[in-house]
Parts: C-alpha cells; structure tokens; sequence
C-alpha cells in the first residue's frame, strides 16, 4: 500500500515538474507542433523580397567568370541579417569570395530594411535577366515580366500561404521555396503576406497547426482562420533532376481559384529565382 502511494506521489511530482495541463493529448501535441514550428528560424519576408530583386539583378550584370551569389545562401544571409562583412562570410555557403564581391552592396540593403529605406543604386524594373538552360516555363513562354521592389499600397490583398505538398523533396528544401515564394509575392507589390510564423501562432491559439492543403476546401477553412482574402497552396516535386512547383490561389469569400500557375527548374537555386516569374505571372490576374 505504502509502495503504491509513493508511486502516485512520484507521478504527480513528475507530472507537475514537466508542466502537465488538461489539455487532450492529441492537442497538446498539434499546440506543441505549432509552438516549434512558429520558433524555427525564418526570414522577413520584406527582407527576402529584396534580396531575392537584387538577386535578380546582378545575375546578369555581372562579368563572365565571376560566380554568382547562391540564392540558398541568401536565404540564410535574410535570416541571420549580418552586419559585417566578417559575419556575411562566417554565413554557410557564402564564403570569403561572394563577401568581398559582393557584401557591401547586401549589408546596404540590410541597413536600408532595417530603417525602411530603399537603396536608390538598385536597378531599375523592366530589364530581363540571364537565366540558365536549366530554367523552363512550364506555362506557355511569356516576356519576362518587370520585377519590382515592393511598394506601400492602400489596397494589398491579404495573402496567406499554406505549406507545400512535397513529392521526393526534404523538408527544408519545400521550406525555402515557401519562403522564396512568399518573398516573391511581396515583390508583386499587390500582396499583404503573412509570414509562416504568425500564421503557426494564430492557428496555435485555436489548437491547431499550419496544414499542407491539397484542395481548394483546405485552403478556403485555413484562410477563414487566419481572416485572409485569399489562400495560396500547392506541390513541389522532384522527378529525376527536374523540380516543378505548381501554386493555385482561392478567394476565401467566394472559395474559387483565381489563379494556378507552375514552373520547372533544374535545380534548387533556379526554382527560388522561379518563384519571382510565378509569383508574376499570379498577380497578373489581379491587376
């Protein structure tokens, strides 16, 4: 009888030690999920957006030989926003060379988010850049649109993003073309987008987590949730060394898809800088 007693005294202990609540089991786990996911490190969306222009832009401004800054790297670089050209390079992936090219210009335009500005030295929109042989419009070929540096406006749509339906991708690739895709929208300036993070924490509240939605019926409740316009969703996939990403767009109120677009790329890298002609092509049908 004693043994037993101190038994349950010792679960109760333990129970108390490690913050046990009343909440069901199944929720604690999906508010605990929620909570980890909205913790992970994850880039400003508005930060990334700018990158991902300038990006755009030296790719084909610059001279022959000389490498260009992997776009994998700046995803991390709007992550960990350095300010020196020491801390740029520390970053994995960009190394002393890509720092010494080409620091200066990106610790500008980390300074000039940081106090809301704008660096006037970035190119103007309209010029098309360099892509490689590996990139491929899966949508018929179309001018390369104007890229353009997001822009206050009165009359953004709100915009969420569900995670992406993954096929033979990991999980940290489908995570940062999410996150390439979101800066992208932003770039469109007609966007409002709500980063993953905020996103986790509102649908943590109503114990639940970010969905990966495969129907327009999944993206039209996990938008009424969050109070969008409208909801983004999709597939990133890989078949042999080809990635394709195909996105549709749902109005909440309405729960029609306005727009689906898709792109292919023959490597990471070429679909993050994808994701500016799509998030493009998108926008288009709401101008």
């Amino acid at each position: 009888m004693l043994k037993t007693l101190g038994v349950v005294f010792f679960c109760f202990l333990l129970s108390f030690a490690t913050g046990c609540s009343t909440i069901p089991k199944n929720k604690q786990t999906s508010v605990i999920r929620a909570q980890v996911e909205a913790s992970a490190p994850e880039p400003n969306p508005e930060l990334l957006a700018r990158l991902q222009y300038w990006h755009s832009q030296q790719k084909y401004r610059r001279l022959p030989f000389t490498p260009a800054f992997p776009l994998q790297a700046l995803h991390k670089v709007a992550i960990n926003q350095p300010s020196s050209i020491h801390d740029l390079s520390a970053i994995d992936g960009v190394g002393r060379q890509h720092a010494k090219k080409y620091g200066f210009e990106i610790l500008e335009i980390i300074e000039g988010f940081k106090k809301n500005e704008i660096p006037p030295w970035l190119k103007p929109a309209g010029e098309k850049p360099h892509w490689t042989k590996g990139f491929r419009l899966a949508t018929d070929a179309l001018p390369y649109p104007s890229a353009k540096m997001p822009h206050p406006s009165v009359n953004k749509i709100n915009l969420g993003i569900a995670d992406l339906q993954r096929v033979d991708v990991q999980e940290k690739e489908s995570l940062m073309v999410l996150d390439f895709l979101r800066a992208a929208f932003v770039n469109t300036g007609l966007f409002r987008v709500t980063d993953r993070a905020s996103m986790s924490r509102v649908l943590a509240e109503q114990k639940f987590q970010i969905a990966v939605c495969t129907t327009d019926d999944c993206a039209v409740n996990l938008g009424r949730l969050l109070k969008m316009d409208k909801m983004a969703y999709g597939t990133v996939s890989k078949i042999k060394n080809t990635y394709h990403l195909a996105v549709n767009v749902v109005d909440i109120e309405t729960a029609e898809i306005q727009a689906s677009r898709s792109v292919q790329a023959g490597s990471m890298d070429e679909l993050g800088a994808a994701t500016v002609y799509l998030a493009d092509m998108i926008s288009g049908e709401f101008k």
